[in-house]
């Protein structure tokens, strides 16, 4: 099926507007549901698919034939505004620093377009990443492509602490819940929260008990099917504060692209 229902280009605008303000700390994702009407109807689903494409934590960017961006979620804008990471988004279009790059990532949207996916190899050293291309839409309503960023991390934070939350871990051991996840390992542990060993061996058994886990590694197992969770920037739907809200998100579209 080639239809996207909720990347058209009004909307798609919009959000690239909103989702740049709130990648550079402004204004929060909120907003109030419209009138019950057809198409207002549309509207709402629109804007919630939209939203929840936000509630992932992996930069997922639609972009067209020709580079340009139709759509970034936050985790997006969060990626490319770093400017360590080789894909940038800049005045609606991706960017790349290097020509053979952009050739190589070029080619493979092209392809996508004709339903071949693929994954290519971006940047140097510290700063390299995979980028994996997902056709969308091959003819209807135009050719889009997805772009599905790599992780830029080895570990989901936000998921890691409500992880840590919902299973009643205590700061000390949600730190060392953290460390575990980063690969350290208990001594390194111990030597960086400067405490003995024994008190890290306390709490990662603490740990296991409170997470019903059999060992670190199925510590580590059970961490690393967490789903991927992006920051919480407000509730979707929202009242009179949510109107404003988004008034305000959307009159900075156009300065945006």
């Amino acid at each position: 099926m080639n239809e996207i229902h909720s990347f058209d280009s009004f909307r798609t605008a919009d959000h690239l507007g909103r989702t740049a303000a709130q990648a550079a700390g402004g204004t929060p994702y909120a907003h109030a549901l419209p009138a019950a009407s057809p198409a207002a109807s549309q509207d709402r689903w629109a804007d919630l698919s939209l939203a929840v494409l936000d509630e992932i934590d992996h930069g997922l960017v639609v972009v067209g034939v020709s580079g340009e961006v139709r759509f970034a979620n936050r985790a997006a804008w969060r990626a490319c505004g770093d400017p360590s990471h080789p894909l940038q988004i800049k005045a609606g279009h991706f960017q790349l620093p290097s020509d053979k790059e952009f050739l190589r990532l070029q080619q493979a949207v092209e392809e996508a377009t004709k339903g071949r996916r693929s994954m290519v190899d971006l940047g140097t050293r510290d700063g390299r990443t995979c980028v994996a291309v997902v056709p969308l839409a091959t003819s209807y309503p135009v050719p889009s492509v997805l772009l599905i960023l790599g992780r830029q991390g080895r570990h989901d934070v936000v998921a890691l602490q409500l992880f840590a939350k919902s299973h009643g871990l205590t700061a000390a051991e949600s730190a060392v819940l953290v460390a575990l996840s980063e690969g350290y390992r208990p001594r390194e542990i111990a030597e960086r929260h400067g405490v003995a060993v024994c008190t890290v061996r306390t709490q990662i058994r603490d740990i296991r008990v409170k997470t019903a886990t059999e060992s670190i590694n199925s510590l580590l197992q059970l961490v690393g099917r967490l789903p991927p969770m992006a920051l919480s920037m407000g509730p979707v739907i929202g009242g009179s504060h949510g109107q404003a809200l988004d008034r305000a998100a959307s009159s900075q579209a156009g300065r945006a692209i």
